[in-house]
């Protein structure tokens, strides 16, 4: 499309303010004050009032230039048969290190004025072949001075003719045709003394002095300034102009220097310090951990060892695998330690096994938990397949006092930005100095709360805040698109590089060792335990071995931050079995679910009865196989062995007593059935008297 056809083009109310990048309201005082030309619409809205269209040409050049850049334009062009100004011609190409030679400002402002002076040609060249060009307003464009001005007035901001024309000069080289300036020549022309101080350039002394008292003695430029004039009067030398010199001299100093000598040596390695570009490795080759403490209050609602709606701001433990920049374990807790560490190591084997290298803090937690696993590794390695491999899950810690060395602590701010200031009055900042005055008066409410002087608490419980936590860790894995992973989520690269087919399996077994919590209770019936007014109950695979312990002392080892489940070991710290909480019971309508309920639990019970009746039963099996009398029958037999009778003495010893042969060994019974009813007796007696013939 030519570049006349498209300067014939109206746009729409919606069109303008994306063109413009501003509100509709703001266009509309645009069209008022009379800078862009607004005209009806040829098409009639369903009010049957004709909407307002704004003119191409009467925007301002660098609008025009937007438009005209555009190579895929979704706006609707519209032909205007009214006089109107065409766009200006293509720009000329600028050869790429002109353009490099020039800083970004410098950049900026050449790319203004040469479209400017594009502009200017084109409607320079219209008027030379004698087409005079007319505004919408009605003037006649018919002399250079004339397209200058115009062409200048749209500039943003607004510049006069004049201007425009020593651009042009300064471009082109004029009528002299001096040496022309080109693409350079556009940019404003850097002075000789820029960047620097010329009363501090010929005063080095006062110059050191100044950086001494602003460097060195952290204080402030104001407070510099004066001792510089005190120092200069004392020597008699003349002092600065104004405080203004000062402060711009001191304001180039160097980020770097002015960072260490001022915000000190931590802030300055996080902000100005050279850092090194790792590769990210595999999915499940690293996984990185780190505690972070939440910029949230909340009230307790969870942990036994505080008090009810007590205060405090809650901790993550996070396991993060690096490679896929996904969270794949996770623990809160109102303080950090090895324990929340292995909960969220449990949480993320479980899942998907463990990671080949564990990267974790240089806190003594965190030692504390490596030194933990690799006495396992040597106690447990042939019973603990899944908890550390062959290879063994190699334990690098980071270095002290280096946040950078951690890849987890990108996620931490990340996490810090977008979580925990959606919490409103909860949220205290991430320093004591950025506290809101929000969340002091919800600390001040809080605290009437507890004294029983309102009813209610403007602080999120530690559930809600825990649940809030679970769903954007969900979200972050499930949906954040991210640079780092060129534009996909940690779930498809972690699924893309570890899918769930070939993701390797953990013996439950091995992840007891992370149970941190040791209680010695005794074995009731049923192998259950209590803890704490908990009772729990074996799993149907440990239900024997527990209950063969009944009575007996077991050590039970939980995860302080989840009770749902537990382990037993025996006296010689061997596993005897799982167990997990018993559930309550409730009634339920027509009593269906709670007759369900109570049959799985008889079955339970007639499963472990009836093992240990086929025990018996075997045992009662073997013994007849050996020969083993009953204690009565073997007391009979030593007895006639001993005395040699025949049951002589019977009548001795039992005077009254019928004589008769000896004791000899009682004659197997004949066994009759356990059970022979009436029926059954009278069909008996009837066939008794039927012969049946050869």
């Amino acid at each position: 499309m030519s570049a006349a056809k498209i300067a014939e083009v109206r746009l729409t109310l919606e069109k303008t303010c994306a063109l413009f990048g501003k509100s509709d309201s703001w266009i509309r005082n645009l069209a008022r004050s009379g800078e862009i030309t607004a005209v009806d619409s040829q098409s009639i809205s369903g009010n049957g009032v004709a909407p307002n269209e704004y003119l191409l040409s009467s925007f301002p050049a660098d609008v025009q230039a937007k438009f005209a850049r555009e190579q895929k334009n979704s706006v609707a062009i519209t032909p205007f048969a009214g006089p109107t100004l065409p766009l200006f011609a293509a720009l000329p190409e600028v050869p790429e290190p002109v353009r490099l030679a020039l800083d970004e400002e410098g950049r900026k402002e050449a790319d203004r004025w040469l479209e400017a002076i594009a502009q200017f040609n084109d409607l320079k060249q219209r008027a030379k072949d004698g087409k005079p060009l007319r505004l919408p307003d009605g003037k006649v464009l018919e002399i250079k001075e004339d397209i200058a001005k115009y062409v200048a007035a749209q500039m943003n901001p607004k510049r006069c003719g004049r201007t425009l024309s020593r651009k042009l000069e300064r471009f082109t080289g004029g009528r002299k045709r001096k040496q022309a300036g080109g693409y350079a020549g556009l940019a404003r022309k850097i002075r000789s003394d820029a960047e620097k101080s010329r009363y501090y350039e010929s005063n080095p002394d006062m110059a050191f002095l100044a950086q001494q008292k602003f460097l060195n003695e952290a204080l402030s430029m104001q407070l510099a300034h004066e001792a510089v004039r005190r120092e200069c009067r004392k020597r008699g030398k003349k002092p600065p102009k104004s405080y203004a010199t000062t402060r711009r001299f001191l304001n180039r100093i160097p980020e770097g220097p002015r960072t260490l000598a001022r915000e000190g040596a931590e802030r300055y390695s996080s902000r100005c310090a050279p850092f090194i570009l790792r590769k990210a490795p595999p999915v499940m080759d690293w996984w990185v951990m780190d505690h972070r403490q939440e910029d949230v209050f909340v009230r307790n609602r969870l942990h036994g060892h505080l008090n009810k709606d007590q205060m405090y701001r809650p901790w993550l433990t996070a396991c993060y695998d690096w490679g896929s920049r996904k969270i794949v374990g996770f623990c809160f807790a109102p303080t950090p330690s090895s324990a929340t560490i292995g909960s969220a190591l449990k949480m993320a084997a479980r899942q998907f096994g463990f990671a080949r290298n564990l990267y974790s803090d240089n806190g003594k937690d965190f030692k504390k938990s490596a030194r933990e696993l690799a006495h396992a590794q040597l106690i447990m390695q042939p019973e603990l397949r899944g908890l550390l491999s062959a290879n063994g899950v190699q334990i690098t810690s980071a270095l002290p006092y280096r946040p950078r060395s951690k890849p987890i602590e990108s996620w931490f701010a990340r996490w810090s930005k977008r979580f925990d200031p959606i919490w409103g009055a909860a949220y205290a900042g991430n320093k004591p100095e950025n506290c809101r005055p929000q969340c002091r008066e919800a600390q001040r409410q809080h605290a009437k709360y507890l004294a029983g002087k309102r009813s209610d608490s403007p602080l999120p419980t530690d559930a809600e805040f825990i649940a809030g936590a679970l769903e954007y860790i969900e979200e972050y894995n499930t949906t954040a698109r991210l640079d780092c992973l060129d534009g996909r989520t940690p779930d498809e690269v972690f699924d893309e590089q570890y899918p769930p087919e070939s993701r390797r399996s953990v013996d439950e077994l091995s992840l007891k060792i992370l149970l941190s919590q040791k209680d010695e209770r005794t074995v009731l019936a049923g192998g259950c335990v209590e803890i704490n007014k908990l009772r729990y109950e074996p799993d149907d695979e440990s239900l024997g071995a527990l209950d063969f312990l009944n009575g007996q002392r077991v050590t039970i080892l939980r995860d302080p931050y989840n009770f749902g489940e537990a382990a037993a070991l025996d006296e010689r710290g061997r596993y005897v079995g799982t167990l997990h909480i018993q559930p309550f019971i409730e009634q339920s309508p027509g009593g269906r679910l709670t007759q369900d309920h109570i049959k799985a639990g008889m079955k339970r019970q007639h499963t472990l009865k009836r093992n240990y009746l086929d025990g018996l039963a075997a045992l009662a099996a073997f013994g007849a196989a050996q020969g083993w009398m009953r204690e009565c029958e073997g007391l009979v037999d030593r007895a006639v062995a001993r005395t040699g009778t025949d049951g002589h003495l019977l009548a001795d010893a039992a005077p009254g007593a019928r004589g008769g042969p000896g004791p000899t060994r009682p004659r197997a019974r004949q066994l009759q059935p356990a059970f022979v009813s009436d029926a059954v007796a009278e069909d008996q007696d009837f066939m008794s008297g039927v012969e049946i013939e050869d």
